[in-house]
């Protein structure tokens, strides 16, 4: 404020080149970020759908001692859960690896330009706090495989349910049924799903 109101100003041509290089910047940002949301999206979808026909191809294949260790419930978990997790992983997120040291790095940089070496004590307590979310992150983890495990106990059951609807109606089991899999679906998997979110917000 000073540089533009003392004797020593700006001309005010200045203050329109940054405010228009500004805005340029930003619509490129924007523009550019639409289309990395874009191919990620497109690569998540091709990935999702050759694991899940890659998955399918081999359960055709499987032979009777490979249907005996493997479920329906855990091979359409395969197909639909675990397909897109590693897709989400590899079209979503695997370009953080790089992009993230990268943006850390030119942070840094520019806040030591701006106020010097302060910037280090505000590393020192990011450092510091690094031990505390490392177990908010283990805890994570735990409850992420925690619902993958009472998902795939529910499609399981689904399943079992489908294949022997005949012989379920035929001794009227509906009612036993549903409250299992209501019981894992509300207040197992809902149950960890909440403690997931929590414990996301915290970190």
């Amino acid at each position: 404020m000073t540089t533009y109101n003392g004797p020593d100003a700006e001309p005010i041509e200045n203050g329109y080149f940054y405010a228009i290089s500004m805005f340029l910047v930003a619509s490129i940002r924007t523009f550019v970020f639409q289309q990395v949301i874009k191919i990620g999206y497109n690569t998540q979808f091709r990935i999702r759908m050759s694991f899940m026909t890659a998955i399918y191809r081999k359960t055709l294949v499987l032979s009777n001692d490979s249907r005996k260790e493997y479920s329906m419930g855990e091979i359409v978990s395969h197909m639909s859960s675990d397909s897109s997790r590693v897709a989400t992983f590899i079209g979503g997120n695997l370009y953080q690896i790089w992009s993230i040291p990268l943006r850390i790095t030119l942070a840094l940089y520019m806040l030591y330009n701006t106020i010097g070496w302060s910037v280090f004590v505000g590393i020192g307590f990011t450092l510091i706090g690094i031990p505390l979310s490392s177990g908010f992150r283990k805890h994570l983890r735990e409850l992420n495989k925690l619902i993958f495990e009472h998902r795939d106990d529910r499609i399981k059951i689904i399943t079992e349910v489908l294949n022997g609807i005949k012989i379920i109606k035929l001794y009227a089991w509906e009612i036993p049924f549903i409250k299992k899999i209501s019981y894992i679906r509300n207040v197992l998997e809902l149950g960890a799903v909440r403690d997931y979110g929590i414990y996301q917000s915290i970190t």
